[in-house]
């Protein structure tokens, strides 16, 4: 019995000594590689720069700048008093302009109010201008139901 435990031990230590020697090996080869492409990096950062130096600036043709897509046009706020239901509020403008198109497609009324809070600007989208809270609450219903969305209803003083 303790000769089966001494060679099970030495047969252990035998592997775990050329395990390391082969993870010392890998490594060494690992790191001369890293070494390598260090090395052909800066030979070429070098020969980049000898380059740049030799050559005369590129003449910039305007020509080739893109046009300019025309800005798209928001749906404009409502007029009036009432209730609106705030769908989103974020700092992204490009991201609520995106919700104001989607909720436009699927056939809503959305608008986007921008308001600076604290030196930070906020872009809020809404949807609809309500007569009485409870047609808000409806529509704030809906969108929970076919969309999963929390929103929540606003009370909007005169805009005009």
């Amino acid at each position: 019995m303790r000769f089966f435990r001494y060679s099970l031990l030495l047969v252990l230590t035998v592997s775990l000594v050329v395990g390391c020697s082969k993870k010392k090996e890998e490594a060494a080869k690992l790191e001369q590689e890293i070494l390598d492409q260090d090395s052909a990096g800066q030979q070429m950062a070098d020969t980049t720069a000898g380059m740049m130096a030799d050559t005369t600036a590129p003449v910039l043709d305007a020509s080739a700048v893109p046009e300019e897509e025309p800005a798209k046009e928001m749906p404009g706020q409502p007029e009036g008093s009432g209730f609106t239901v705030q769908v989103a509020g974020c700092e992204d403008l490009a991201y609520a302009e995106h919700l104001v198109e989607l909720y436009a497609d699927r056939g809503y009324e959305p608008y986007l109010m921008t308001s600076v809070i604290d030196g930070q600007t906020y872009h809020r989208v809404r949807i609809g201008l309500f007569d009485t809270w409870q047609g808000a609450r409806s529509l704030q219903d809906e969108l929970l139901n076919r969309y999963s969305i929390e929103t929540w209803v606003d009370k909007v003083d005169s805009m005009f």
